[in-house]
């Protein structure tokens, strides 16, 4: 019985995962907070969905100059300066990531690592934007 539970759940998960790949793209919530001088915005998008047998979670962060939207550029991943392969939250449960300016140029990142008490977890992290001009900040709490 065990056996043919993981299996459904494999086999549920490779569906999902072929399914993201041939979809439409599907699009993200979003967040964004601007730098103080109004010329940089950090956005957070975040994909969640998949139901209560294969749930995901996944949320990424680019910063992009003010004046560039986002829905007429086709490689995003040039803006990434943070993705995360699961959504957490801090200990308080407030949201993680916490995205703050500390200058015009300087964007604070902290994230929760509470997750990682019960698995592993994979963040790629760029401390510089695709510019150069922002500098990025990364921290981990509970």
């Amino acid at each position: 019985m065990l056996a043919f539970i993981g299996a459904f759940q494999v086999a549920s998960w490779l569906a999902h995962i072929a399914f993201r790949n041939t979809a439409v793209a599907e699009v993200p919530d979003v967040r964004e907070v601007r730098s103080p001088n109004d010329q940089y915005r950090a956005v957070l998008q975040t994909w969640a969905g998949g139901g209560g047998l294969s749930p995901y979670c996944q949320q990424a962060i680019l910063v992009v100059p003010v004046g560039i939207n986002l829905a007429n550029v086709h490689d995003t991943q040039s803006y990434e300066v943070y993705s995360g392969s699961e959504c957490d939250s801090f200990a308080a449960h407030s949201p993680s990531p916490e995205i703050t300016w500390d200058g015009d140029r300087t964007l604070k990142v902290r994230v929760s690592i509470n997750r990682t008490a019960m698995t592993e977890q994979t963040f790629r992290l760029r401390k510089r934007d695709a510019s150069g001009a922002v500098s990025i900040k990364f921290s981990a709490d509970e």
